[in-house]
């Protein structure tokens, strides 16, 4: 829907959304992780060094995770993956637009984060400071 307000101010309402959304959970970031990253739990064993059945446990909730804070460190440096996603959760950005520079994508940029040019590094995030 469109109203226009005057002859220089238009308003653009959105639908309300509707349909399913999934939680925001733990189990469910791990699921994204090995989806995004094309794992099987075999797979997601040999790269993180968290036990394949482990993994499976925490998805399917039949297990709690009791170090959470170090499995996020691990799966983030494993993957390129946000630490305080992994851990806390949130909104998924949007994907970045295409360009057409030489330029390195990963599977999800909404994810992980900005791309890579090829020959660079990426530097940690900084940390976070109060202001008082």
């Amino acid at each position: 829907m469109v109203a226009m307000l005057g002859p220089m101010t238009t308003v653009v309402q959105m639908p309300v959304r509707s349909g399913r959304v999934p939680e925001d959970s733990f189990p469910i970031r791990l699921a994204i992780v090995r989806a995004e990253m094309g794992w099987n739990y075999a797979a997601a064993e040999k790269a993180t060094g968290i036990g394949g059945e482990t993994w499976r446990l925490w998805e399917k909730r039949k297990r709690h995770c009791t170090t959470l804070d170090v499995t996020c460190r691990r799966i983030a440096a494993v993957t390129g993956f946000s630490y305080e996603w992994l851990m806390v959760g949130g909104q998924l950005a949007p994907p970045e637009p295409p360009n057409d520079t030489d330029v390195v994508r990963r599977k999800s940029p909404w994810i992980y984060g900005p791309s890579v040019t090829l020959g660079t590094s990426v530097s940690p995030v900084p940390e976070l400071r109060s202001v008082a």
